[in-house]
């Protein structure tokens, strides 16, 4: 079975990359989220992986649940650190 932290370093791997990322990579995070819903990390991660993908919706709607879910201090800062730079969702370029 997969581990959090499995989905965890794929998701700081394309980070690091700064490449484009595609629908299907965002999509292949929603079974961990699913597999692991108290992971604030991980969602942190993959709203992070959202934003760089354009969409800003959702990765604000996953930085919100991950504030929801996290009482780690370092987290909770980069959340609020990203939720502070994410454009408001009017910006959305739409599909």
């Amino acid at each position: 079975p997969a581990m959090p932290e499995s989905y965890l370093l794929r998701a700081r791997v394309l980070i690091g990359a700064g490449a484009p990322i595609s629908a299907n990579q965002l999509a292949a995070f929603a079974s961990g989220l699913r597999a692991f819903p108290r992971q604030g990390e991980l969602y942190y991660a993959v709203a992070l992986l959202h934003a760089m993908a354009g969409k800003t919706d959702s990765a604000r709607e996953l930085a919100e649940r991950a504030l929801a879910i996290t009482t780690e201090p370092q987290t909770r800062g980069r959340l609020h650190q990203l939720l502070r730079v994410l454009p408001s969702s009017a910006s959305e370029p739409s599909p």
